[in-house]
């Protein structure tokens, strides 16, 4: 058995709502698995945290729980001189085409790069997003150690920004005036939640955003915020004015 596998090497079999929920999972490529076949340290961490069929085949990381812990997949970082580590669950990832995934972790959406490879260009892009006022729920650059499963660690980082409820938007096929009507957003263009829509909407048109994604949430501290911050010459925000200057039919 490699020393080397991830959550993608494995087909989820079932789940299991013992020790705060754990996968039954199974080699993609069928081969058999022997605890006696792996390396001694990873042997002994195995045979510590994870559970298996007669020591063949299946094998069941588990994740923290009471102390206990399988960790399948963490981001370790620096807080205050400590070192703080979270451990992500696979099974409340969410798919993202640029990073690891995505995940909810004290409030705040994480979204974990592997490798600090893509580290300069986005703060970079960010920087320029917060110095154009766009809204994007307080995104924060943070370093730090990504391990998954019996991977090496690798030094990445994460984008966190606050976790974002509303109705989504993604143009083309989720138009804004969609999101508008589903939160109830006011047609006064003297309504507070209206001129800040509008006002991240021409931002974002200032700014040349590309992939125009977020959230409209009405009477929340940001009642339009963007996702995947992406700039370019691209002229697509202009339909998101279209949609707010046509919402806006009374004084």
């Amino acid at each position: 058995m490699s020393d080397e596998y991830d959550h993608h090497d494995f087909d989820i079999i079932r789940t299991d709502s013992r020790f705060g929920i754990f996968e039954e999972l199974s080699l993609k490529d069928k081969s058999t698995v022997s605890i006696s076949n792996c390396s001694f340290s990873f042997r002994a961490e195995l045979e510590k945290h994870v559970m298996t069929d007669g020591c063949y085949g299946t094998i069941y990381p588990m994740y923290t729980h009471e102390g206990r812990k399988w960790v399948l997949m963490s981001f370790t970082y620096m807080e205050s001189g400590r070192p703080v580590e979270k451990v992500l669950l696979w099974a409340e990832r969410i798919d993202s085409r640029e990073s690891l995934g995505i995940w909810r972790v004290d409030g705040k959406a994480w979204k974990v790069f592997r490798t600090t490879d893509q580290l300069e260009k986005l703060r970079d892009m960010y920087r320029r997003a917060e110095v154009g006022e766009l809204p994007m729920g307080r995104p924060k650059f943070v370093q730090g150690t990504v391990q998954q499963g019996s991977n090496r660690p690798t030094q990445g980082f994460v984008l966190m920004v606050n976790w974002m409820t509303g109705t989504y938007f993604h143009l083309p096929t989720k138009q804004l005036n969609v999101a508008l009507k589903a939160e109830k957003i006011s047609h006064s263009k003297s309504a507070r939640d209206y001129i800040r829509i509008k006002f991240g909407c021409e931002a974002a048109l200032s700014l040349r955003l590309n992939d125009c994604q977020g959230y409209v949430e009405n009477y929340a501290s940001e009642p339009i915020a963007f996702i995947d911050v992406h700039l370019s010459t691209s002229t697509m925000a202009e339909a998101l004015v279209d949609d707010i200057v046509e919402w806006g039919t009374q004084p």
